[in-house]
């Protein structure tokens, strides 16, 4: 299994981090795209997955402004 990690802007692509969601958009192109094509190779035993794991609290959201982690992901 091929498993990408991206990211829910890159699905909702909210306006105020243009690259990030263009970034994380690609990825999600990619991987859909791979696991058409994977899926339709016969006996192909490889498949692609995307990861969208919750809120993650780093120095990269502390530095967009949220200076305290939050009690929950959402």
């Amino acid at each position: 299994a091929i498993i990408n990690t991206g990211s829910k802007q890159g699905i909702t692509t909210p306006p105020g981090d243009t690259a990030y969601n263009v970034s994380k958009a690609g990825v999600k192109v990619v991987t859909e795209a791979l696991s058409h094509e994977l899926r339709n190779r016969p006996g192909c035993q490889v498949t692609a997955h995307l990861l969208i794991p919750g809120f993650v609290f780093t120095g990269f959201t502390r530095a967009r402004g949220v200076t305290e982690k939050p009690a929950g992901a959402w």
